[in-house]
């Protein structure tokens, strides 16, 4: 029955007894051949021994484990049983292939050694790689991009080894707000780093508003539903907010010129606007000298609504706004009776007092802060900028021609976008109220294709011009 180092300890054994009998325990050996009180320490440390050479037959061990021999007599017996076992010889064979097989395995690392080194010194520079120390840093670990800018990728690097392969991630513009990861490599040819950044997408878009006019005449006092001229109403994450656009009233029982401003604000705080032109129609009557002075007939067109007006330095006349038809026939025929220039046109035919405001809501400048003359192609500075009507006011009262040009270019009045153009200072001033050949180079002159042409005809024209005098100066060479 084999028994535990515990069972042995409450044994009356001295220490070193006790570590024998622990060594034979850590062995897995029948310790209970020597662990007997009546041995000493060598002479346990003998059955120990030739228990660990492999001497498991009784008789054999029978013959040394006797308390009575000594331990030298013990030693000299076990060597005997050990040889006439033949014990020793299998140890030494066993000694022998355990040489043989170091002195195999010893080769065997010796051909790997002198075979890696070889490869070593040939790929040294590639090996060199491996050791080499790569840079790359990064302004920020986290940034945050608004969607309407675009992701540069190479304007967050700080700095990094230039001598090696830098993979950059694409850039792009981020349609959804969101956490997105993106990765820089730094690699030479046999080893790589690399570094993470982190974008934090957040929504700057303004939603956008498209309606279906910009401008619209209306008839005056009439019914005008302004939610009918959204055409839609969208933002890029919030999709459709056409039913969330607030918009402000007019009053169509005014006569004039009115802004309608259209806007909506997306679920992150963005400010979406747009703004349309409402021109509620009257009508504008002038009385002016004819056979006779209007001075004589003044009270009578005090009482009528009318008001004296300078229009220039030697002329005046006398004028009035009215909604109403039936006030325009008996203006009409009070002129006739009394032989006085009667002069009426719609409101749509007015100068507006925000024409400048409507034209640079409406048109951005060709480069930063500068504009094109439609007349000259002089590049004026915003602040420099006179806002000119192609069709003049002047010619659009008094012209039916020129009425009619408005309408079948279907502009609504003279303060349209479409008949407000940039001028310098020059071409304004002569221009003034003309019309013919001027109101063409407008039209004309809004056009880019227009100025490449010129500058086209003008290049070719001057070529011309020098090859002709070249040709004839040789001809007069002798």
């Amino acid at each position: 029955m084999k028994h535990d180092y515990e069972y042995y300890s409450r044994i009356a054994f001295d220490p070193r007894q006790l570590q024998i009998i622990k060594d034979g325990l850590d062995l897995g050996l029948d310790v209970d051949w020597y662990a007997n009180t009546a041995f000493d320490y060598l002479q346990m440390e003998q059955i120990f021994l030739a228990l660990k050479a492999g001497v498991s037959d009784p008789d054999a061990l029978n013959m040394f484990c006797d308390p009575e021999i000594p331990y030298k007599s013990m030693e000299q017996l076990r060597i005997q049983t050990c040889k006439q076992l033949g014990i020793y010889e299998k140890a030494a064979e066993e000694v022998k292939k355990k040489r043989i097989i170091r002195i195999g395995i010893t080769f065997v690392v010796l051909v790997i050694i002198v075979t890696v080194s070889s490869v070593a010194f040939i790929n040294r520079k590639t090996i060199g790689y491996y050791f080499e120390n790569i840079h790359l840093e990064l302004k920020e670990e986290k940034i945050k991009l608004g969607m309407s800018k675009p992701f540069v990728a190479s304007e967050y690097i700080k700095k990094y080894d230039k001598e090696y392969k830098l993979t950059l991630p694409k850039q792009k513009m981020f349609d959804k707000p969101g956490t997105y990861t993106v990765t820089y490599k730094l690699s030479n040819k046999v080893k790589s780093v690399s570094k993470h950044l982190m974008i934090d997408v957040y929504d700057d878009v303004s939603p956008e508003i498209v309606l279906k006019e910009s401008a619209v005449t209306v008839d005056y006092g009439s019914k005008l539903n302004l939610k009918d001229y959204i055409e839609s109403a969208t933002d890029k994450v919030d999709g459709d907010l056409k039913e969330k656009v607030k918009y402000n009233s007019i009053d169509t029982n005014k006569a004039g010129n009115y802004t309608v401003n259209y806007e909506v604000d997306d679920s992150a705080g963005n400010h979406g606007t747009c703004s349309m032109s409402v021109f509620s129609m009257g009508y504008n009557i002038e009385i002016r000298n004819g056979k006779k002075a209007t001075y004589y007939y003044r009270e009578d067109l005090k009482k009528m609504g009318f008001k004296f007006k300078k229009t220039s330095e030697y002329c005046s006349c006398w004028c009035t706004h009215t909604t109403l038809e039936e006030q325009v026939e008996a203006v009409k025929k009070y002129c006739k009776d009394h032989k006085l220039i009667f002069f009426m046109y719609e409101d749509k035919y007015e100068r507006s007092n925000n024409y400048r405001k409507i034209y640079f809501e409406n048109n951005k400048p060709v480069f930063k802060d500068y504009y094109i003359c439609v007349y000259c192609g002089t590049p004026i500075h915003e602040k420099n900028v006179t806002v000119d009507h192609i069709v003049p006011v002047k010619k659009a009262k008094k012209k039916k021609v020129y009425q009619k040009i408005l309408q079948v270019l279907k502009i609504e009045d003279v303060n349209d976008p479409k008949n407000l153009v940039c001028a310098c200072y020059s071409c304004n001033a002569r221009k003034s109220s003309k019309g013919g050949f001027w109101v063409l180079r407008g039209f004309l002159g809004k056009f880019k294709i227009y100025w490449v042409l010129n500058m086209a005809f003008w290049i070719v024209s001057i070529s011309w011009f020098i090859y002709f005098l070249y040709t004839s100066m040789m001809e007069l060479v002798p």
